[in-house]
Order: structure tokens, then sequence, then C-alpha cells
């Protein structure tokens, strides 16, 4: 894993901005069409964009570089790498990927209530780092330290990395369920907020 970046940064010419994270299964192109998943064994899902009009910063933010839930909008804006506080907060889109022990501590709910706080109207999308085996899930960002060198690994282990886009584009975000259904049909008759009553 620690060469995955330095080896795509070799492979494309001027490559600056990487972010993403493990996963237990990819879904691929198959052999002869259609599409495969990927599972227990290596594979690369990649998307590569050219985004002419679009600044792209990128941001990996430690477990204990979280602001407090009801920390001050200039707190939120430096977890994103946004340091000038005194023009508005940019509105843009963001990616984000996290490590699973972050997200099970809520802290990646904490995360995402403070950057809807400052961040209103941006566009949040993402998803948890996994992997298969005893392994745990990776993280994967090139900071800006990471682009002056080209062999860093960008490689981390906790907290969240992620990408705030913004300029001239737009991500309209959709949920596509993967998953298979396991076991018996059930009727849910009564729910409230997130819970399952009935």
């Amino acid at each position: 894993l620690e060469e995955a970046v330095p080896k795509l940064r070799s492979f494309i010419p001027g490559l600056r901005n990487v972010v993403g994270c493990t996963a237990a299964g990819v879904v691929a192109d198959a052999h002869g069409g259609g599409s495969d998943e990927i599972e227990e064994r290596p594979a690369v899902s990649l998307c590569l964009a050219h985004l002419p009009g679009v600044t792209v910063n990128t941001f990996h933010v430690l477990p204990e570089d979280m602001p407090d839930a009801d920390a001050e909008q200039a707190a939120w804006r430096a977890v994103v790498g946004e340091r000038d506080t005194r023009t508005p907060p940019a509105q843009g889109n963001m990616l984000l990927f996290a490590d699973p022990a972050f997200a099970v501590r809520g802290q990646l709910a904490t995360l995402l209530e403070g950057l809807d706080y400052v961040y209103p109207g941006t566009v949040k999308v993402g998803a948890v780092a996994s992997a298969s085996g005893p392994r745990s899930g990776h993280l994967f960002c090139t900071t800006k330290r990471d682009i002056l060198m080209q062999t860093s690994p960008s490689l981390y282990d906790t907290g969240v990395v992620g990408c705030v886009l913004t300029g001239d584009i737009e991500i309209e975000p959709i949920v596509a369920g993967g998953c298979r259904s396991v076991g018996p049909v059930f009727e849910v008759r009564k729910a409230g907020t997130n819970m399952l009553q009935e």
C-alpha cells in the first residue's frame, strides 16, 4: 500500500491530488462487458478528472484535531484547511473518507454536523474505509507537502481524509444500495427518527 500513490503519480505525470480509501470489494468492468465485483484479492477502482476552473483543497483530520461540537466556525473551517476566515466560507462540494474507528467513536457524525453548520449548502459524499481480512482500512490523501515529495506514500490509518472542490463544478449525489438480501423479509410497522420500533 505504501507504494500505491507514488506509483500512480509516476504513471501520471502532473497528478497533484489523490484522495480515497481501501475497500473490501471493488466494482470494475468485467472482461467481455458488464461489471464484476472483486473481493478478497488486490484491485483498484480509479476515477481521474481534469477540472479546469475548479480549486481542489485536500485535507487530513486526526481524531485529536477535531474541534468541540460547539466550536466557532473558524475551528471547523480550519479542519478542512480553510485558513482565511475573514471571507465567507467557500461553498463547494466535499469528498470525505473515514477510518472505521473514527466512525464508530461517533467522530464522523460530529464532523458532519460541524461541516453542516459552516457549509450548509455544500454536498458532502464519501465512504468509510474497509479491508478484507484482519487488516483495517487505509486512507489515501496527497496533502500540500506530499505534492512536493513525489515519493510520499500519502497513506494514513486514522481520521478522515478528503477534499473540497470549489469553482465551476456541481456534484449530484446518488445513493445505490449494493447489498444482497440475507434471510427473510420483514415488514416495518412503526419507526421513529432512526429507530425501528415494530
